[in-house]
């Protein structure tokens, strides 16, 4: 039975494509967040990882930034965690995460950094 199950798990995943939509949100979210990085570099010191799982670590200098973006996405509807001993956020999408979800979740993480009171003191 077990391994009729994983069978039928293995044969969905070929026809969906589902590693083929893991590869391309995973660039879609790289591209978006090296855009976020290249335009603050001060602010984003790194984004990284594989497939869906992608991380986004802030310098130093900006200590629990990290939160506050979790804080302000999740006020935005976007639940997001804190990952490593930096202060980094990590994404972890489903594996069928659809590019339109994909980008209105991309759109949510930008507005959370940009977030104004998150600058002030």
């Amino acid at each position: 039975m077990a391994c009729a199950a994983a069978i039928a798990t293995l044969d969905v995943f070929e026809e969906e494509d589902v590693l083929g939509n893991v590869r391309a949100r995973g660039t879609q979210a790289r591209a978006a967040l090296g855009a976020l990085e290249a335009e603050l570099p001060d602010v984003v010191a790194d984004v990284r990882g594989r497939g869906r799982m992608v991380g986004v670590e802030f310098g130093d200098g900006h200590e629990g930034i990290a939160a506050r973006v979790c804080q302000e996405a999740e006020a935005r509807g976007l639940l997001l965690l804190t990952a490593g001993v930096h202060d980094t956020v990590r994404l972890l999408p489903p594996l069928t995460v659809s590019e339109a979800d994909m980008a209105e979740a991309l759109g949510v993480i930008c507005a959370s950094v940009h977030f104004p009171v998150m600058w002030m003191p």
